[in-house]
């Protein structure tokens, strides 16, 4: 047996697939697809019913695919493909005679011949495309199936809405039959271009072992399979709901709503430029996050359109811009619906030896429901033209109205089946909907794709910082891959951006690894990133960080249990604070410690306080010691005024304390001259005599109560008036601990008198 083609092989020939594509699509709206082929049989004199049972043709031709799909996997899935879509153009072909029919023959004969036409192309339509079906699943690894879906549509869009854009453009607001009939021999030349295409593409050859009993024992495998049948319900409904409304929106549009033939085809080149818009985060979230979140949020969101067209303003100057954004906003939800729902049903749901009977069963099933669609719409709505009523001066009721609730109503129902499918490892719906409320999903998004093309390492460097600032879990495998990155500076700054962002576990998870395991300099980044992180599964990890050789390292990993408060920890932080030789390394055990509130620590950092030389250390420390009279809050707003003008700060408070220092349960000193003392602090503080005002500061501090203060306040006060005895007013910090013990140390009920 010949070994199929390998999947570089299979991705080195896909470009060839996209140009069929391309040139299939425009054979498409040239002919039979879109607003064009709507308006060319309304020109030609069908009514509404007989363009329903036109309409109906294709989707009921795709259920001889249940016959045709064993004979192409005997023969060969390419063979039979390329023979029949080859056969389908020159059939099509002949509907250049339409209108000659129907001007010689009345338009009844012309009727005939268009279905007979029609109904041939159809066949071969179907036949073709059920033995492509089988062919392209094998063609497109798994692995990037999601991607290339995303970038089929794409390509199918933007040539899709050029080629729209052209056809408006040439038919003008009135177009004649003969316009149309140069459009469709235009068609013919690029359907054939499409099918030499195709042939370029590996594989579809015949299937080993398949045949005609073998495929039927197997085709009832599909409906036994309730996940399938589940699938093609919520499928079938929502085909039915929207084709129910969809199949006469042109005539909707240019009867009801106003608009000129040309603008209604436009709409169809809107709705596909939004597809192209959006696609590609489709795809790219497919293949991340799973098919069915993809799926089913989109689906639910379907029902904006059918909503939407019974608001739309009629025959109004804001009516073409109305149904614009209603075009563009269905071309973003309607690509990412059919990604997903094509996803999930090639990934997770068609089994990979019986691919032909579920593509097959599925067809069949949904072009059954399909092809009912318009002779269903067009019957109804022959019966029903001329109705139109206005409720509220906003919505309309005329015959397509039902039509538009209805498709609600099979929005809701098919979101309920299908949110019932089995998630296949996937991210559950909800979450997957709060991915793009979080943050800035817009910022995220140009980040996440920018990765796919970035090569210099700034560039690197700032796509990893665009990730951080928009704080949108949508980049957390971005942020993940890049603490891999082959570049020091492009690890580092993914640390600091994962620092940066949301909370999530995965990121958590990363930066422990980088923790334990990477470059001593990464390694005290990560341990500073999981304290502002602020998850303490990470305190674990820190701990046995303490241990380690770098001292760089334990200070960080010291820090970050402190920001965690991870009581745990304590015993190891003081062990290594009186170990520790280094004052840094101490200073960062000693503000971890304070962190966690600890009562041994106020001592042992006093004493710390008294040995360091350099303000910056100094300033952290007293903060430090400060925390432990609460109001860190206010001990900081003291520090920061200080900066400039320490003297008015200080002399401030203790204007503000006069009337509580001069009672005598507070202040041992006489109410006159405790009064006094204040004053000339105040006076002296303000006039930036620091050495003065100190002076009266020991002098009002060794004056009060013990007992009306807290255990921590009489400590710190009574350190502090010792060390400016013997610095002086040096030591600024040793006057905002005396002056904030004042402040906020007093106990309440003493406060209160």
């Amino acid at each position: 047996m010949t070994p199929g083609p390998t999947n570089a092989e299979k991705v080195r020939k896909l470009p060839w697939g996209l140009s069929g594509d391309a040139l299939n699509t425009m054979y498409v709206y040239l002919t039979f697809g879109g607003s064009p082929f709507l308006l060319f049989l309304d020109r030609l004199g069908l009514d509404k019913t007989q363009i329903g049972v036109v309409l109906s043709l294709f989707p009921f031709a795709a259920m001889i695919g249940l016959i045709t799909v064993p004979v192409a996997a005997r023969v060969g899935f390419r063979r039979m493909f390329l023979t029949f879509w080859i056969a389908r153009k020159l059939v099509l072909s002949l509907l250049l005679l339409a209108p000659w029919v129907v001007s010689s023959c009345g338009l009844g004969v012309g009727f005939a011949f268009v279905v007979g036409v029609l109904t041939v192309f159809a066949l071969c339509r179907s036949v073709a495309e059920s033995a492509f079906t089988p062919w392209y699943q094998d063609i497109v690894p798994d692995s990037m199936r999601g991607k290339y879906a995303a970038i089929q549509v794409i390509v199918v869009s933007a040539i899709g809405a050029l080629t729209l854009g052209g056809i408006g453009l040439f038919l003008g607001a009135e177009p004649t039959l003969g316009r149309f009939g140069i459009l469709h021999a235009l068609a013919t030349f690029l359907g054939l271009a499409s099918a030499f295409m195709y042939a370029r593409l590996p594989g579809g050859g015949p299937a080993p072992g398949a045949g005609d009993i073998q495929f039927l024992a197997n085709l009832m495998t599909p409906l036994r399979n309730p996940n399938f049948r589940r699938f093609v319900l919520g499928g079938a409904v929502v085909n039915f709901g929207w084709l129910i409304m969809g199949s006469f929106l042109p005539l909707f549009m240019r009867n009801q709503v106003g608009l000129p033939s040309d603008h209604v085809v436009f709409l169809d080149s809107v709705v596909l430029l939004a597809s192209l818009s959006a696609s590609f985060l489709w795809g790219w979230a497919a293949d991340r996050f799973g098919g069915k979140p993809v799926m089913v949020m989109n689906l639910a969101m379907l029902s904006v359109y059918p909503l939407g067209l019974l608001l739309l303003p009629r025959h109004s100057p804001l009516s073409t811009h109305a149904a614009v954004a209603l075009s563009f906003a269905i071309g973003l939800i309607s690509s990412g619906w059919g990604i997903g729902y094509a996803r999930y049903f090639a990934a997770n749901l068609i089994p990979a030896g019986n691919r032909s009977a579920y593509t097959a069963m599925h067809g069949a099933i949904i072009g059954l429901v399909q092809g009912v669609c318009p002779i269903i719409a067009g019957s109804l709505l022959n019966l029903t033209g001329g109705f139109d009523r206005t409720f509220l001066g906003v919505m309309h009721w005329d015959p397509y109205a039902p039509f538009f609730l209805f498709a609600i109503l099979c929005v809701a129902a098919s979101t309920w089946a299908m949110s019932g499918m089995p998630t296949a490892g996937a991210m559950p719906v909800g979450r997957f909907a709060t991915l793009f409320m979080q943050g800035n999903p817009l910022v995220a998004m140009r980040a996440v794709l920018t990765n796919q093309f970035v090569g210099h390492e700034e560039n690197r460097i700032s796509m990893i910082a665009r990730l951080g600032e928009a704080k949108s879990p949508l980049g957390v495998d971005e942020l993940i891959e890049a603490l891999e990155d082959p570049a020091f500076n492009v690890r580092y700054e993914a640390i600091i951006s994962i620092a940066r962002t949301l909370p999530d576990p995965r990121l958590t998870e990363a930066m422990i690894r980088v923790l334990r395991e990477g470059d001593p300099d990464l390694r005290s980044a990560a341990a500073w990133a999981l304290g502002r992180m602020g998850n303490v599964d990470a305190a674990p990890a820190l701990r046995e960080t303490l241990h380690a050789p770098y001292s760089l390292l334990r200070a960080r990993a010291a820090r970050a249990l402190g920001t965690l408060g991870d009581q745990a920890s304590g015993d190891a932080l003081m062990e290594g604070f009186r170990n520790e030789a280094d004052p840094q390394i101490r200073l960062a055990y000693i503000s971890a410690m304070a962190a966690l509130g600890r009562d041994d620590v106020l001592s042992p950092a006093l004493a710390f306080l008294r040995e360091l030389k350099e303000p910056g250390p100094r300033r952290e420390v007293s903060l430090a010691v400060a925390m432990f009279l609460g109001r860190n809050d206010q001990a900081l707003r003291i520090w920061r005024r200080m900066h400039d003008h320490p003297g008015d700060t200080l002399g401030g408070i203790m204007l503000g304390l006069r009337r509580r220092l001069t009672r005598p349960e507070v202040c041992g000193l006489d109410a006159h001259s405790a009064g006094q003392a204040i004053d000339r602090c105040v006076r002296a503080l303000g006039a930036e005599e620091m050495g003065e005002g100190a002076r009266e500061i020991r002098l009002i501090g060794g004056g009060v109560r013990p007992e009306a203060f807290s255990h921590p306040a009489q400590i710190i006060l009574r350190d502090a008036l010792e060390a400016l005895a013997s610095t002086g007013h040096e030591r600024t910090e040793y006057i905002m601990l005396a002056v904030h013990s004042l402040h906020v140390g007093i106990k309440p009920e003493f406060a209160a008198m």
